[in-house]
Protein backbone atom coordinates (compact mmCIF):
# COMPACT_ATOMS: atom_id res chain seq x y z
CA UNK A 1 0.00 0.00 0.00
CA UNK A 2 2.83 2.40 0.84
CA UNK A 3 4.60 1.53 -2.49
CA UNK A 4 1.28 2.17 -4.29
CA UNK A 5 0.24 5.34 -2.79
CA UNK A 6 3.69 7.14 -4.15
CA UNK A 7 3.93 5.47 -7.45
CA UNK A 8 0.48 5.24 -8.82
CA UNK A 9 0.54 9.29 -8.39
CA UNK A 10 4.37 9.69 -9.89
CA UNK A 11 3.62 7.59 -12.65
CA UNK A 12 0.38 8.69 -13.63
CA UNK A 13 -0.29 5.19 -14.96
CA UNK A 14 -2.07 2.09 -13.57
CA UNK A 15 0.41 -0.74 -11.83
CA UNK A 16 0.15 -3.90 -11.53
CA UNK A 17 1.32 -5.88 -8.65
CA UNK A 18 2.44 -10.20 -7.76
CA UNK A 19 0.81 -10.47 -4.22
CA UNK A 20 0.15 -13.67 -2.25
CA UNK A 21 -2.83 -15.69 -3.56
CA UNK A 22 -4.36 -15.74 -0.13
CA UNK A 23 -4.60 -11.91 0.29
CA UNK A 24 -7.15 -12.17 -2.86
CA UNK A 25 -9.30 -14.90 -1.43
CA UNK A 26 -10.19 -12.79 1.63
CA UNK A 27 -13.63 -11.18 1.98
CA UNK A 28 -14.16 -7.95 0.66
CA UNK A 29 -10.20 -6.91 0.77
CA UNK A 30 -9.41 -9.67 -1.75
CA UNK A 31 -11.87 -7.99 -4.20
CA UNK A 32 -10.54 -4.84 -3.73
CA UNK A 33 -7.41 -6.22 -3.92
CA UNK A 34 -7.86 -7.57 -7.63
CA UNK A 35 -9.73 -4.59 -8.26
CA UNK A 36 -6.27 -2.95 -7.63
CA UNK A 37 -4.40 -4.72 -10.01
CA UNK A 38 -2.99 -7.25 -8.07
CA UNK A 39 -2.09 -10.69 -9.48
CA UNK A 40 -2.34 -13.69 -7.08
CA UNK A 41 0.73 -15.84 -6.72
CA UNK A 42 0.78 -19.22 -5.13
CA UNK A 43 3.97 -19.00 -3.12
CA UNK A 44 3.81 -22.97 -2.13
CA UNK A 45 5.13 -23.42 -5.44
CA UNK A 46 6.48 -22.38 -8.58
CA UNK A 47 3.63 -20.43 -9.91
CA UNK A 48 4.53 -20.83 -13.61
CA UNK A 49 1.00 -19.04 -14.64
CA UNK A 50 1.48 -16.27 -12.61
CA UNK A 51 5.37 -16.04 -14.49
CA UNK A 52 3.68 -15.99 -17.54
CA UNK A 53 1.14 -13.25 -16.58
CA UNK A 54 4.23 -11.28 -15.24
CA UNK A 55 5.98 -11.65 -18.33
CA UNK A 56 3.17 -10.83 -20.85
CA UNK A 57 2.41 -7.59 -18.24
CA UNK A 58 5.79 -6.26 -19.09
CA UNK A 59 5.70 -7.35 -22.50
CA UNK A 60 2.58 -4.45 -23.00
CA UNK A 61 4.96 -2.22 -21.21
CA UNK A 62 3.05 -1.92 -18.28
CA UNK A 63 4.78 -1.31 -14.73
CA UNK A 64 4.96 -4.61 -12.33
CA UNK A 65 5.77 -4.28 -8.62
CA UNK A 66 7.96 -7.65 -7.14
CA UNK A 67 8.41 -8.33 -4.09
CA UNK A 68 11.28 -10.29 -4.27
CA UNK A 69 11.20 -12.08 -0.33
CA UNK A 70 7.42 -13.00 -0.98
CA UNK A 71 6.74 -11.50 2.31
CA UNK A 72 7.90 -8.83 4.86
CA UNK A 73 10.24 -9.35 7.92
CA UNK A 74 9.77 -9.59 11.42
CA UNK A 75 12.22 -7.47 11.99
CA UNK A 76 12.39 -5.39 9.03
CA UNK A 77 15.91 -6.70 7.69
CA UNK A 78 16.40 -7.69 3.94
CA UNK A 79 15.63 -11.74 3.79
CA UNK A 80 16.73 -14.40 1.11
CA UNK A 81 14.83 -13.56 -1.95
CA UNK A 82 12.96 -16.05 -3.82
CA UNK A 83 15.09 -16.42 -7.85
CA UNK A 84 11.39 -15.34 -9.63
CA UNK A 85 12.06 -12.06 -9.82
CA UNK A 86 15.82 -12.59 -11.41
CA UNK A 87 14.26 -14.85 -13.86
CA UNK A 88 11.72 -12.39 -14.91
CA UNK A 89 14.55 -9.93 -15.26
CA UNK A 90 16.53 -12.02 -17.48
CA UNK A 91 13.84 -13.48 -19.85
CA UNK A 92 11.95 -9.47 -20.28
CA UNK A 93 14.68 -7.52 -20.27
CA UNK A 94 12.81 -5.43 -18.50
CA UNK A 95 14.21 -2.00 -16.08
CA UNK A 96 14.47 -2.48 -12.37
CA UNK A 97 14.60 0.54 -10.07
CA UNK A 98 15.71 -0.76 -7.09
CA UNK A 99 13.20 0.19 -4.44
CA UNK A 100 13.79 0.33 -0.49
CA UNK A 101 11.22 0.73 2.00
CA UNK A 102 13.10 2.51 5.58
CA UNK A 103 11.69 1.50 8.41
CA UNK A 104 8.37 -0.19 7.80
CA UNK A 105 8.59 -2.92 10.23
CA UNK A 106 8.56 0.48 13.01
CA UNK A 107 5.15 1.49 10.89
CA UNK A 108 3.78 -2.04 10.52
CA UNK A 109 4.90 -4.61 12.14
CA UNK A 110 3.96 -7.81 10.70
CA UNK A 111 1.00 -9.54 12.53
CA UNK A 112 0.40 -6.01 14.52
CA UNK A 113 -1.47 -2.87 14.22
CA UNK A 114 -0.25 0.27 12.62
CA UNK A 115 1.73 2.52 14.64
CA UNK A 116 0.52 5.77 14.05
CA UNK A 117 3.02 8.47 14.46
CA UNK A 118 5.31 6.44 12.43
CA UNK A 119 7.17 7.51 9.52
CA UNK A 120 8.31 5.05 6.40
CA UNK A 121 10.51 6.24 3.81
CA UNK A 122 11.02 5.12 0.32
CA UNK A 123 14.34 5.25 -1.59
CA UNK A 124 14.43 4.78 -5.40
CA UNK A 125 17.47 4.21 -7.23
CA UNK A 126 18.75 4.14 -10.84
CA UNK A 127 17.00 1.99 -12.81
CA UNK A 128 19.21 -1.02 -14.16
CA UNK A 129 18.54 -4.31 -16.80
CA UNK A 130 20.09 -7.20 -15.01
CA UNK A 131 22.44 -7.48 -18.37
CA UNK A 132 23.96 -4.46 -17.99
CA UNK A 133 24.57 -5.25 -14.27
CA UNK A 134 26.23 -8.57 -14.87
CA UNK A 135 27.55 -8.10 -18.48
CA UNK A 136 27.16 -10.73 -21.40
CA UNK A 137 29.75 -13.32 -19.98
CA UNK A 138 27.82 -13.44 -17.00
CA UNK A 139 24.61 -14.03 -18.83
CA UNK A 140 25.65 -17.54 -21.08
CA UNK A 141 25.06 -20.02 -17.63
CA UNK A 142 21.20 -19.47 -17.01
CA UNK A 143 21.19 -20.77 -13.38
CA UNK A 144 25.16 -18.72 -12.09
CA UNK A 145 23.08 -15.91 -13.89
CA UNK A 146 20.19 -16.68 -11.94
CA UNK A 147 21.92 -16.60 -8.66
CA UNK A 148 23.97 -13.27 -9.76
CA UNK A 149 21.11 -11.39 -10.59
CA UNK A 150 19.31 -12.67 -7.67
CA UNK A 151 22.19 -10.85 -5.51
CA UNK A 152 22.87 -7.78 -7.68
CA UNK A 153 18.96 -6.74 -7.00
CA UNK A 154 18.86 -7.48 -3.52
CA UNK A 155 22.45 -5.87 -3.22
CA UNK A 156 21.14 -2.79 -4.73
CA UNK A 157 18.13 -2.65 -3.20
CA UNK A 158 20.31 -2.95 0.11
CA UNK A 159 22.15 0.13 -0.52
CA UNK A 160 19.42 1.93 -0.70
CA UNK A 161 18.40 1.13 3.17
CA UNK A 162 20.03 1.81 6.22
CA UNK A 163 22.81 -0.87 7.86
CA UNK A 164 19.96 -2.21 10.26
CA UNK A 165 17.96 -2.82 7.53
CA UNK A 166 20.39 -4.84 5.07
CA UNK A 167 20.12 -8.30 6.76
CA UNK A 168 21.86 -11.05 4.57
CA UNK A 169 23.34 -8.02 2.15
CA UNK A 170 25.64 -6.27 4.76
Amino acid sequence: MLVGGWLTPALRRRIHWLGKKEMTEWPILGRLAIRGSIHPVDRARGDADAFRLAERILADGHVLVVFPEGTRSLNGELQRPKDGLALLAIRSGAPIPPVGLVDTDRFWPKGHFLRIGRRVRMRVGAPFTVADALGPEAMADRRAAKRAATDAIMQLIAELLPERQRGAYR
